[in-house]
């Protein structure tokens, strides 16, 4: 139940640094649409809100204090840093100001 708590907060104090920083939630799951059939989205592993500030991809996975990530959440890490994104994991209320501290910073070292 925090987590949702803590990603509300991370998208509040994000929501202050447009329109120099563009996000969105991520959701991922399964759905049925309006004839029954069923239709995936997201990516297995992909964190909680995506993003771009500075010209660079950021991507912050949220946990609840003690959580951990699952095995594709690491492997959606690694594949997101190998391409050259950030990826910031925010655990707990300290993590998540820690984060959007992160992005904030990002602005700040962009060379325009």
């Amino acid at each position: 139940m925090a987590e949702a708590v803590y990603q509300r907060l991370v998208l509040g104090r994000l929501e202050v640094l447009r329109p120099r920083v563009r996000f969105w939630r991520a959701n991922t799951g399964f759905a049925r649409d309006g004839r029954g059939r069923g239709v995936r989205f997201g990516e297995p592993g992909q964190p909680d809100i995506l993003g771009v500030a500075a010209g660079r991809g950021f991507g912050i996975e949220v946990k609840d204090d003690g959580e951990r990530q699952r095995p594709e959440q690491r492997e959606w890490q690694s594949s997101w840093e190998l391409a050259g994104g950030i990826y910031l994991l925010a655990v707990g209320k300290d993590g998540a100001l820690a984060a959007v501290e992160r992005v904030r910073l990002m602005l700040l070292e962009a060379p325009w």
